[in-house]
Order: structure tokens, then sequence, then C-alpha cells
């Protein structure tokens, strides 16, 4: 703690640099850490558990937030990981990015159509956010207000000049907080 702290007094009180750290879902730190820094990216990928399961089911990545905010974490300054890959559920040394999953499912079935594509979270044994997750982890992150979420890496998303030029991904990402952002809005009224 003593080298961030060195780090926020000489970037942030001295140059207004902001501090932002990549943090592994199963790492804490304690409460008074949380002060020196601006963002907090949680990795919510890769949790891979006993059961080979998916790597970055919606109940891992909640259970993750919770741990880090009851460490004393705000919720303010975390950022939600989202992969934009999957991995393979019996070797999760093997993953594919989300546009070749997408490209292999259409292969495989040519009458696949965006919405079939969109609900699908596991193809030829690759465990994978589908967009209805993302959205699912868009909601929840706008819900707890957290402070937003990020993709690793978007690159890997699915574009399609046609129906996703933005990525199928980021698309419903941004689709979802727009909604959540006015539901949660009209609440309050």
């Amino acid at each position: 703690m003593t080298f961030v702290k060195a780090a926020y007094e000489e970037l942030t009180v001295g140059a207004g640099i902001e501090i932002s750290i990549a943090l592994h879902p199963r790492h804490t730190f304690p409460e008074t850490f949380y002060q020196y820094v601006s963002r907090i990216n949680l990795m919510t990928y890769d949790m891979i558990t006993k059961e080979k399961g998916h790597h970055a089911k919606v109940g891992l990545m909640q259970a993750a937030i919770e741990t880090l905010l009851d460490s004393g974490c705000p919720a303010n300054k975390i950022l939600v990981g989202i992969p934009a890959y999957g991995r393979h559920k019996d070797n999760p040394g093997m993953a594919m990015t989300y546009s070749e999953i997408v490209d292999g499912i259409s292969q495989r079935n040519p009458d696949a159509t965006l919405k079939d594509i969109a609900h699908q979270s596991a193809w030829k044994g690759f465990m994978f956010d589908s967009p209805t997750a993302v959205r699912e982890k868009v909601h929840y992150t706008v819900a707890h207000k957290l402070k937003g979420v990020f993709f690793w890496e978007i690159g890997q998303d699915k574009q399609h000049e046609d129906w996703a030029p933005g990525g199928m991904l980021l698309e419903a990402a941004a689709d979802q907080l727009s909604n959540s952002i006015t539901t949660f809005r009209s609440d309050e009224l």
C-alpha cells in the first residue's frame, strides 16, 4: 500500500493524474487502500470453477463484486469486466474470440439469425458471454450504482456492417445502458 499511496500523492495530488488498477476478482485490499485509486477494473472473467463451468457467469460476477464491496471498496469506483472471448469448459487454456465463435455458429448453421446467436452462451464446449448476458451485467452495474463496465478485449467482438457495426456485445451494452438509465430514472420520480 505504501507504493500506491506514494503514487497517489505524486500523480493524483501533485499532477492531477488518476490512478486505475486492474484487480483479479478473488483479491481485495484493506479499506484504506481504495482512497488512493480512482477506478478498479474488476476482471470478472477467467473465474474458472471446479465445476468447469462458464468462466464469466453472472452469479460469479455478482459474488466477486459483493466481495469487493464488503472489503470497503466504494461502488462508484468499480468497473465490471466483460469478456469478448470464450474459454473451453474442459480445457480453459483454449480460447476463441467472440467473433470467431459467431463465425463458427454461422458457418455451421447458415440459417441462424442474430436473435438465435444473441442468446447462445455455449458452442462446441466454449463458454462465453452472449449479448443477453452482457445486457444482464450492464443492468446489474446500473442497478448497483457501479462506475461502469469494460470489455476485454473489445477488438474480439463480432462486428457486422449491416446488423452490428459497433460490435454485437458493445451494442448490447450500449442499448441496455440506455434502457437501464431510463428505467431507474423513471423509478426515482
